[in-house]
C-alpha cells in the first residue's frame, strides 16, 4: 500500500543512452539515414565543441532525442561488459564496440518506466544493423540487439529489471 500511495516511478528523470559500433572510426552522421525508414525525423543541429556532429531524432509517437558522436567518448569498461547479464557472444560484440554514439532525451511522461521503454526504441533504431550493444547508462545496463527486439515487441511498459543491474560481489 505504501508504494501505491507514493509511486516511486512517477518522475522526469533525463534519459542518457549509447550505441556501440564496431572498430574505432565513429560513424558519421549522414550514415543515419536509415533512421527515416522507421518514421524518425532527423534534423542535424549545430555540434557542442566536445563533439564531431549532433542530430535530434524525431517520431511521432516516441517523441523527441538527441544523438551525438561525443569526442573521446569510452565505451563501457571491460569489466562492466564482462559481469553484465549477456551470453560470451554478447559480450564479444559489446567488446569490439569501440565506436560509441550518444542518445540524451527528455522523458515526455512522468513514468520512469515508460519513458525508459521509449529511450529504448531510439537506441533500437539508431543500432539499425551495425550497432553491437545499446547500453542504458543511468541503469549501467547492457542490452544485446537480441534482448532489446525481445522488450520491444510489445508496448507494456519497461519492466522494474530493466531499471537496474545486479553484481555479485566475492571474495
Amino acid at each position: 500500500e505504501y508504494a501505491l500511495m507514493f509511486p516511486w516511478w512517477k518522475k522526469k528523470l533525463p534519459l542518457f543512452g549509447l550505441v556501440l559500433f564496431r572498430g574505432t572510426l565513429a560513424p558519421r552522421a549522414d550514415e543515419f539515414s536509415y533512421l527515416e525508414k522507421n518514421g524518425i525525423t532527423v534534423t542535424p543541429l549545430q555540434p557542442h565543441a566536445n563533439m564531431a556532429w549532433r542530430l535530434r531524432l524525431s517520431h511521432p509517437r516516441w517523441g523527441e532525442a538527441e544523438m551525438a558522436h561525443v569526442k573521446e567518448q569510452d565505451s563501457p569498461p571491460r569489466n562492466v561488459v564482462e559481469f553484465a547479464y549477456l551470453s560470451q557472444e554478447e559480450k564479444d560484440a559489446a567488446l569490439s564496440g569501440d565506436s560509441v554514439v550518444s542518445l540524451t532525451m527528455e522523458p515526455p511522461h512522468e513514468n520512469i518506466l515508460r519513458d525508459r521503454k521509449l529511450m529504448l526504441r531510439f537506441l533500437r533504431a539508431v543500432m539499425g544493423a551495425d550497432g553491437v550493444a545499446a547500453v542504458d547508462t543511468l541503469a549501467q545496463k547492457i542490452w544485446s540487439r537480441d534482448a532489446l527486439d525481445e522488450e520491444l515487441q510489445h508496448d507494456a511498459d519497461l519492466d522494474v529489471d530493466g531499471l537496474y543491474t545486479v553484481h555479485a560481489v566475492t571474495p
